[in-house]
Parts: C-alpha cells; sequence; structure tokens
C-alpha cells in the first residue's frame, strides 16, 4: 500500500528533514499535495518533488480530500489547529513537534486521537539518534551516583548541508499570515507559561518551542532508562541570550553575544605600556569596524563612551596617562571602566580585590555596587572573602567541591553554612556574629 502523504509547511524543515525522505521510498509514500503561504516555496518545492496539488492554506488541501496522512511542518503555533483539522477530516498525522503548546491543546488532540482511532505521531528525532542510544548503552543501572545531567547541543544552520539553490526561501507570506501566527502562538505560549512578560514568551518561543524539546525529550528517555521517576512539575526555569542559541551560532551572533558579557580580572589584564584611554577603547573592540582597530583608529563615539567610562570610575583625569604608572586600585578601576565600555548587560569579576591591598577592597567594591545599581545590569563576582560576600552581595552561591551547598540571601547564611562551604567553622566577629 502506498499512503498519499500531505505535508503543511514548506519552510526549512520540510527539505532538510522530510520532503525527500518521503520521495525516497516511493513504494511506500506519495507526496499528493503541499500546502504552503509562501507562493515562491509552494511552487518551486512542487516542482522539484512533483507535488500535484499545491495549496495556500491548509484547510484548502484538507477540503480537497486525497490524502492519507499529513505531516505538519508549519510554525508551532499552528499545530494543534491542524492537527485537530486532520483528524475531524479522517486523516492520520504526524507532527512535527511540539505536538502543541498547551495542556488543553494536549488534551483535545488525545481526544480527538481516541475518538477517531487515527494515529497521531510526534517527531522527537533523538530518540533514534545512534549516539543517544549508545549513551542509553553506558548509563549506570541506577541515578544514585549521578551529580547532574547536562545536555549540550550542536545545532548549527541547515545551509551548509545544502547545496546552492536548494534551500528555497520565500519573502511573499502575506502579512496577515505572519502577524495572525505570531500573535497565536504568543496567546499560546502566555497560557503555558502563565505570563504574558514579552521577554519570558520570547525566551519560550525561541528556545524551548525548538530545539530544546528534543533536548527534554532526551533526558526524560535517560531518567526512564534509569527507572527515575518524571518530575511532576518544573521547579526552576532561566534562559540566557533571551533564549536564543550560543552553541553553533554563526560569528555574527556569537560577536554579538560576546558585547554583552563584560569582565573584570584579578590580574587587571591591562596592557600596560598602552595609555588608559586605549585600554578602555579594548571595550569597543565588539562594536566597532575590525579593520580601523587594528591601526588604532576607532569612531568619534567609541571614544565618547570610553572617556564617559573614565569619569564613572572617577579617572576621568587619566586618560593619556600609560596603564603601568597607575597603582592597583587605578587599574582595577581601568579594568571595571574597559568592561562598561561593551555596554554589557552581565559582568563578570573574577575575585576583583585579590590583587589589591585590603584596603581598597572596599572602594572597588563599593564601586561595582553603584554601577551595577545606576546601570541596571548583571553583576557576578566570584569571591573567596566571606566578609566582602556578606556585606555587597544581594544572593550568595556557596561551593564546595563542585556542589552547591548554599544558595540565597546573605541573610540565610548561617555560621553553620559557612563551616559546610568551608569546611571549618568560620571566624567569628567580636560581636559574636559570623562575618
Amino acid at each position: 500500500m502506498t499512503l498519499r502523504v500531505g505535508v503543511v509547511g514548506g519552510g526549512l524543515v520540510a527539505p532538510a528533514m522530510h520532503l525527500h525522505y518521503l520521495a525516497a521510498k516511493p513504494d511506500r509514500f506519495a507526496i499528493a499535495a503541499l500546502a504552503e503561504p509562501s507562493r515562491t516555496v509552494r511552487e518551486a518545492l512542487g516542482a522539484r518533488y512533483g507535488i500535484p496539488d499545491l495549496h495556500a492554506d491548509y484547510r484548502e488541501l484538507l477540503g480537497a480530500g486525497g490524502v492519507d496522512a499529513l505531516v505538519v511542518c508549519s510554525p508551532a503555533g499552528t499545530h494543534a489547529e491542524i492537527v485537530l483539522a486532520a483528524l475531524d477530516a479522517g486523516v492520520h498525522v504526524f507532527v512535527e513537534k511540539p505536538m502543541c503548546i498547551t495542556l488543553r491543546d494536549a488534551d483535545a488532540i488525545v481526544a480527538a486521537q481516541d475518538r477517531t482511532g487515527l494515529v497521531v505521531q510526534v517527531g522527537t528525532m533523538k530518540r533514534f539518534d545512534r549516539a543517544y542510544e549508545r549513551m542509553l548503552a553506558e548509563l549506570p543501572a541506577s541515578a544514585a551516583q549521578l551529580r547532574y545531567v547536562s545536555v549540550v547541543v550542536n545545532d548549527p544552520e541547515f545551509a551548509p548541508f545544502f547545496g546552492p539553490g536548494e534551500i528555497v526561501r520565500g519573502g511573499d507570506v502575506p502579512a496577515e499570515v505572519i502577524e495572525a501566527t505570531v500573535a497565536s502562538e504568543r496567546e499560546q505560549v502566555e497560557e503555558a507559561v502563565g505570563s504574558g512578560d514579552p521577554d519570558v514568551v520570547r525566551a519560550f518561543s525561541e528556545s524551548y518551542l525548538g530545539s530544546m524539546i528534543h533536548d527534554l525529550n532526551v533526558v526524560h528517555g535517560l531518567l526512564e532508562r534509569m527507572d527515575e521517576p518524571l518530575p511532576a512539575a518544573v521547579v526552576d526555569g532561566a534562559w540566557w541570550n533571551d533564549g536564543r542559541a550560543v552553541t553553533g551560532a554563526d560569528p555574527a551572533t556569537l560577536r554579538a553575544l560576546r558585547r554583552q558579557i563584560g569582565m573584570v580580572f584579578q590580574q587587571f589584564n591591562l596592557v600596560r605600556r598602552a595609555s588608559v584611554l586605549d585600554n578602555v577603547l579594548a571595550g569597543r573592540l565588539g562594536w566597532a569596524p575590525a579593520l580601523p582597530t587594528l591601526f588604532g583608529h576607532f569612531p568619534a563615539e567609541d571614544r565618547r563612551i570610553a572617556l564617559e567610562c573614565l569619569a564613572q570610575v572617577g579617572l576621568a583625569d587619566f586618560a593619556q596617562r600609560r596603564a603601568d604608572t597607575l597603582s592597583g586600585g587605578e587599574q582595577q578601576r581601568v579594568a571595571i571602566a574597559r568592561a562598561l565600555a561593551q555596554s554589557p548587560a552581565v559582568i563578570l569579576a573574577d575575585e576583583p580585590t585579590a590583587s589589591l591591598d585590603p584596603a581598597l577592597t572596599g572602594s572597588i567594591m563599593d564601586l561595582l555596587k553603584t554601577i551595577r545599581a545606576r546601570r541596571g545590569l548583571t553583576l557576578v563576582v566570584s569571591q573567596h572573602q566571606l566578609e566582602t560576600a556578606l556585606a555587597y552581595e544581594t544572593r550568595v552561591v556557596g561551593f564546595r567541591q563542585g556542589r552547591v551547598v548554599f544558595d540565597g540571601p546573605p541573610a540565610a547564611l548561617s555560621p553553620a553554612v559557612a563551616s559546610t562551604i568551608y569546611g571549618e567553622e568560620p571566624r567569628r566577629s567580636p560581636q559574636g556574629g559570623h562575618p
């Protein structure tokens, strides 16, 4: 029997994953119809794969009949309505992840599948990956000795795996279709996560509804393999880089990401023979055109920003001095100004006061605290001195032997917890409290 298949969505996933596999099995599948709102993409894929019936909308495809099954690889926010419509039309469904976004839609699809007796399959291909199968085979019998499971995704663009012209892109999708699709997905995400915050919606849409679903499915499989019960609920969540991919990102994306992360080093890491201003301008390298900066030429706006950052750390009059003529505290202020010049969202400070005289610790930490409050950025400080952490931080994360043993506000860090972190009873202050 040859199954007559209709495909909804001609975007990257369809030609990258589905159409050529279906076409490679003509004894089992016949691509009978394609629904795609872009006329450019629709006609190009129709000609390439010899698809007889082309439609601008999935409703037209289902209404025309002539298909036994539907492959759904349209945008995530459209999946639920298409799956339900296909089941109502008496058609089997293979739907790309996610099957749907909300629990309400999941319940509706399960009920429709039970009612019709039709097949609904969801594409989570990593369960069939050879690397995943090997990982299952190498897992211990139980999770008792595992500390954590880390999933790292190398998810490059499809482009390197295709020849010129093989990827068809069309800019002729009607604006009203795009707007309706985006609005529908946003509403479903808000229902799923219980928040309409634009950052939350964007992070969920761009990460969780992408490759992360495959990764969660992999983790579920690992837990099942070790007879571990799946968690009943998500207990915590966070996102990085606004939920956008980092691993496998193209050079331009990585450069934009690195601009958002400023570093303050323990040893300052200044070019000692260069001027203070030139050291701070190094923080603008991620923004400036590459070639002119090789010769020390920066746009006037970058120089203005660098001088402004020097003023913020109290060194406005030091711009032309060589870095090696400054004291340790002054050099660290230059390093802070360099980090600020990046206009970062996050500053990572690696023991920023360890190389300074103890008397300067307070002034540098006061400066970092003021900058964090003024700019509204995130400041992460690696710090061995408990007294400094308790005095300046709003959240303390304590590690011992690679494990998190405390995560909370400074007021909750008791002497007993400090003893766990340091492996010994912490030194007491004269007033009887912990330092």
